[in-house]
C-alpha cells in the first residue's frame, strides 16, 4: 500500500513541477530570462512583430517562426516587420515610412499596447525592453551566432538550460532547430534595417528597437546585437527596426511536506508560494 502511495505521488508531482516550471501560453516561448539585477524574468514571443496593413486597417501577429523574417519583402500595402521608433504624435506605432518628424515625436507608445491575434489577442499583455534590459540580457547570458533555415541570427541560452553553447551546432534546418527550441533556447535573427521603402539585411548584425527615449529629440535608442558591437545606440526614429517583445513572468515554485506517516495519516500538506 505505502509503494502505491508513493508510486502516485511520484507521478502527479513531476506533472505538477513541468506545469508550474513552463507555464507557457498563446505567443510565449518556454525560456525564462533574467534582465535585471533584481532578478526580474521574461518569456520572449514566439517571433519578430508584424503588422498587416492590407485591409487598410492595422493587424498585429507575431512571425510563426523565431526565424522568420520578411526581409526585402516589407511592404507598404501589405505588411511589414521593421519599424520606426513608436512616438505617439500619431500613434502609428511606427508604421510608417515617412523620413520627417511628423511619425515618431513625442513619448512612447509600447507595441505591447495592441492586441496580438496568436498572442492572447487582448492589449497590454506585452512589452518592449528597456535598453538596460537589452544590455543586461545580452551581457549575462550565453550567446552564439548562427544559421537556421539560412537565416543568420544570434541565440541566447535561457536560465537553468540544461544546454552549454558546445552543444549547439552553427547551421539547423527548420526541422532540426524544433528540438533545439523545445529546451528554451532564444533566437533572435538579423531582420535587416530599413530606410524608407529600402531594406538592407546585415549578415553579421540584428538592429532592434527598446522603449527609450535619446537625447536628442528626433533620436531614439536601438540595441546592435552582435558580439563585437556595442549594443545601445542613439539612432533616428525613422529608420526601420525590428521588434521583439516579451512578457514578464513569475516562475511559482511548489514547497511540498509530506506526513512521515502517510500510510497511516492519508493526508498531505502543500504550501504554495
Amino acid at each position: 500500500m505505502k509503494r502505491q502511495w508513493l508510486l502516485i505521488l511520484g507521478l502527479w508531482l513531476s506533472s505538477l513541477v513541468f506545469a508550474t516550471d513552463h507555464p507557457q501560453s498563446t505567443g510565449e516561448l518556454p525560456g525564462r530570462f533574467v534582465i535585471n539585477k533584481e532578478g526580474g524574468k521574461v518569456c520572449f514571443s514566439q517571433g519578430n512583430l508584424r503588422c498587416n496593413i492590407s485591409a487598410g486597417t492595422k493587424t498585429w501577429s507575431f512571425a510563426p517562426h523565431q526565424y522568420d523574417i520578411l526581409g526585402t519583402n516589407n511592404d507598404f500595402t501589405t505588411c511589414i516587420d521593421l519599424f520606426g521608433w513608436s512616438g505617439k504624435t500619431k500613434q502609428t506605432f511606427g508604421v510608417s515610412s515617412n523620413a520627417g518628424a511628423a511619425d515618431y515625436a513625442g513619448d512612447f507608445l509600447d507595441w505591447g499596447q495592441n492586441a496580438i491575434t496568436n498572442g492572447g489577442n487582448t492589449m497590454l499583455l506585452w512589452r518592449t525592453l528597456t535598453a538596460a534590459e537589452w544590455e543586461y540580457l545580452y551581457n549575462n547570458h550565453d550567446k552564439k551566432q548562427l544559421r537556421i533555415n539560412d537565416v543568420g541570427g544570434v541565440i541566447l541560452l535561457p536560465d537553468n538550460c540544461t544546454l552549454t553553447l558546445a552543444d549547439i551546432a552553427d547551421k539547423y534546418t527548420a526541422e532540426a532547430w524544433t528540438a533545439i527550441e523545445a529546451k528554451g533556447v532564444l533566437f533572435i535573427p538579423y531582420a535587416g534595417t530599413r530606410s524608407g521603402t529600402t531594406v538592407n539585411i546585415k549578415e553579421e548584425e540584428g538592429c532592434y528597437w527598446s522603449s527609450d527615449k535619446a537625447t536628442s529629440t528626433m533620436n531614439a535608442t536601438a540595441v546592435e546585437l552582435h558580439p563585437l558591437v556595442k549594443l545601445s545606440v542613439s539612432t533616428t526614429r525613422s529608420k526601420g527596426y525590428a521588434v521583439r517583445l516579451v512578457k514578464d513572468v513569475e516562475d511559482c515554485q511548489v514547497k511540498i511536506t509530506v506526513n512521515k506517516n502517510i500510510q497511516e495519516a492519508g493526508t498531505i500538506t502543500f504550501d504554495v508560494k
